[in-house]
């Protein structure tokens, strides 16, 4: 066995999540000068195939660093302060920033496109793109407010009354809603980028929006089947 092939270093493991042992299974680096003497300024991309010891998954790491950038680094060993090269990791396919939820598979079957679109919303998530998570988040659920039949043509706060008084949302639910459709509003239109807690609480908000409108009265109906009934007295 080459000597790559028993190297083991840490990464983020897209299937299993969290940091994982993983074995580096291919590796190639450029390097590019910037000055007539070579090893004066440069930078340098190595990329990885990586395997996860857990899963056995194969995905890959692209790590970059610029010889000009560095940072100190405090050594507890010794007590120096040294200078430390600054490398920038990427990785593909991303880990999950966001475990989907269990009725993301039947998406497809509700609406195609709204799969689509919580697709893309899931992914700008996992890449930290925030501010196109926060328009995606309302881009979500203008799809939805169609599919329940809510006229298009309507503003977003017209929407809105439009699901209460069909009795799709209650008084409070409406106030929540509404303050979603401002987040991603102002993402869209006032250059707001939300914390990762902004984008939190949205999906939150968003998902069991979704759950409660395709999927609740199923899975309540169902349960109602398996609920024993009662018993003459």
């Amino acid at each position: 066995m080459s000597a790559l092939a028993q190297q083991l270093t840490r990464a983020p493991c897209p299937k299993c999540g969290g940091n994982r042992n993983c074995f580096v299974r291919g590796m190639h680096s450029e390097t590019v000068d910037y000055t007539e003497c070579s090893g004066q300024v440069y930078d340098c991309t190595t990329g990885y195939v990586l395997q996860c010891c857990g899963c056995s998954g194969i995905f890959y790491r692209e790590q970059f660093y610029f010889s000009k950038e560095t940072e100190e680094v405090y050594d507890p060993s010794t007590g120096d302060v040294q200078l430390a090269q600054v490398t920038h990791d990427r990785y593909w396919p991303t880990a999950e920033a966001r475990a989907r939820p269990p009725w993301f598979s039947q998406l497809s079957g509700t609406d195609p496109r709204l799969k689509d679109l919580m697709t893309e919303l899931y992914t700008a998530l996992d890449n930290g793109l925030v501010v196109l998570a926060g328009i995606g988040v309302r881009t979500c659920f203008d799809r939805v407010t169609e599919l329940v039949g809510v006229d298009t043509g309507l503003s977003f706060a017209r929407k809105l009354g439009a699901l209460l008084e069909d009795g799709r949302i209650g008084a409070t639910e409406k106030e929540i809603l509404a303050a979603l459709v401002d987040a991603g509003s102002a993402a869209a239109h006032r250059g707001w980028s939300p914390s990762s807690d902004d984008l939190r609480t949205m999906m939150d908000v968003l998902e069991q929006f979704i759950h409660r409108t395709f999927f609740l009265r199923s899975e309540s109906e169902q349960l109602r089947g398996r609920v024993p009934g009662r018993g003459r007295s």
